[in-house]
């Protein structure tokens, strides 16, 4: 009896975790697999729209901007030259507070030529009325800072000596490899009527009829070696960064060094406390790099610092403007990542594959596309000509349950069905045979035969055979279902 218990528990035990368990365990595996995947993908599928801003008529000004400024990049590119009459304005407004300390040098040149305009000399000209002076004042002024481009003071009319017009102004001349060049603008260009000198127009309207705010000063100065004038009062026009200067728009400047620059002006005043003129400080744009990329965390010298003065075209580090921040064309499976050093242009960028998508073309070495490519397409398409940007520039999906990959292999088990229903049914057939074979021992346990072979041995050994080809046939189905990576 204690025989034949012993074989019946080990028939049970062997029923119990054969057959079912390759069939239950690759469905289960699978389905769970499978559901985990559905959940990933419906993450990774929520979209947003990349390029959403709060002003419809902004976002216009910039894109109208910055396809003026492909023009004259391809227009450079041709070595076509512009004369004044070409001048290109942006219609935009930048950020300005990072040229901060550049704008403040104008603002005390400014104040220092009100205050010399006062003291006339023996010929009855004021002291500020010398063509040398005002020559190395601008050339002064340019080499301030490695962001200064040019410099001018010009006057309002017949009011510099017997000159109609007078308008010294220093400026990096790029055809003598950025020297400084300093001349009189006003021989050969009537800055006074010219619409296109916006730096000189602008200014003048807001000032020309502007009563100056008035400061009262002290002086007590010596009149000889041991006697100095008794004090006395002086009432003087004081310019101010804020109340007083005068950002103008970005432009390409045709007359100077055809490059694209900002302009801040500080007026200063006469005797009368009338306009009197301008002193001016240019700023490069060109070699400052377009970020069109989506709003991020931005370091200090992106920003400007925090006093508005980290900018400087000379330092070794690509600066970058923030104004044009989610202008860029990249698709909806892309990411925008700015590129360097590529100077005051469009399509300063790349489209590389975001999170769960893979670039289609897997023999590349750049996985990415190019910005100013899909800008040219973009600008097909607007004007209604053949394009390929709905087309191309988009990454693919990766494989179901992937959430990196570099092409569209599978990453996870997939059931082959006819495969793993002929192993089902060939360990099913063995676990049955192993059973009536079983069968057949226990019934005939008492005859001579089974019983000098030891039944019990018998059966364990049968059991043994059986799991051995079970395990078999189970790892030939998880290689069925493993993906070639």
């Amino acid at each position: 009896m204690r025989t034949g218990k012993l074989q019946l528990w080990f028939l049970a035990h062997y029923i119990l975790i054969s057959c079912p368990d390759l069939y239950c365990r690759g469905i289960i595996f699978a389905a769970a697999t499978a559901g985990k995947v559905k959940d990933v993908g419906g993450v990774e599928s929520s979209t947003s729209d990349h390029n959403t801003e709060s002003s419809d008529t902004h976002r216009r000004r910039l894109l109208t901007a910055l396809q003026y400024v492909e023009t004259i990049q391809r227009r450079m590119a041709n070595n076509s030259n512009c004369s004044s009459n070409q001048s290109v304005i942006l219609d935009i407004a930048f950020q300005n507070a990072r040229w901060k300390s550049e704008a403040l040098l104008a603002v005390e040149v400014a104040n220092l030529l009100t205050s010399l305009w006062r003291v006339k000399t023996a010929d009855g000209f004021s002291m500020v009325e010398n063509d040398t002076l005002l020559y190395n004042m601008v050339r002064s002024n340019v080499l301030f800072s490695p962001s200064v481009f040019g410099s001018v003071i010009c006057f309002e009319k017949d009011q510099y000596r017997n000159y109609e017009r007078f308008c010294p102004y220093a400026f990096r001349d790029k055809a003598f490899d950025g020297v400084v060049h300093v001349k009189d603008i006003s021989v050969g260009h009537d800055y006074l009527t010219s619409p296109e000198t916006i730096w000189w127009r602008e200014p003048r309207k807001i000032n020309l009829n502007r009563t100056a705010t008035l400061h009262t000063e002290i002086y007590t100065v010596r009149l000889n070696q041991s006697t100095a004038d008794t004090a006395r009062t002086v009432s003087l026009p004081v310019v101010h960064y804020k109340e007083d200067g005068f950002w103008t728009r970005p432009y390409f400047d045709c007359f100077g060094g055809e490059i694209w620059m900002i302009t801040f002006l500080a007026p200063f005043f006469n005797e009368s406390n009338q306009f009197l003129g301008v002193v001016s400080i240019d700023v490069e744009l060109s070699t400052i790099d377009i970020n069109q990329c989506d709003a991020q965390v931005s370091t200090l010298k992106d920003s400007g610092g925090k006093n508005g003065n980290g900018d400087r075209t000379g330092s070794t580090d690509s600066v970058k403007l923030l104004d044009f921040l989610g202008t860029h064309k990249c698709k909806p499976s892309t990411q925008c990542e700015p590129i360097a050093n590529q100077g005051f242009k469009r399509g300063s960028y790349r489209c590389t594959c975001k999170r769960g998508y893979y670039y289609p073309d897997s023999d590349t070495d750049s996985k990415a596309f190019n910005g100013s490519v899909i800008e040219e397409e973009y600008d097909k398409k607007q004007k209604g000509l053949a394009t390929s940007y709905d087309d191309e520039f988009d990454c693919v999906p990766c494989s179901e349950g992937c959430e990196e990959c570099q092409d569209g292999s599978p990453c996870v088990y997939k059931v082959k069905i006819i495969p793993r229903i002929i192993l089902i049914t060939v360990d099913a057939l063995a676990a049955v045979l192993a059973i009536v074979i079983g069968v057949v021992v226990f019934v005939f346990r008492e005859s001579k035969i089974f019983e000098v072979a030891s039944p019990i041995f018998l059966q364990i050994l049968l059991l043994d055979l059986s799991l051995c080809t079970h395990r078999w046939l189970q790892l030939m189905s998880t290689h069925l279902d493993c993906p070639a990576r």
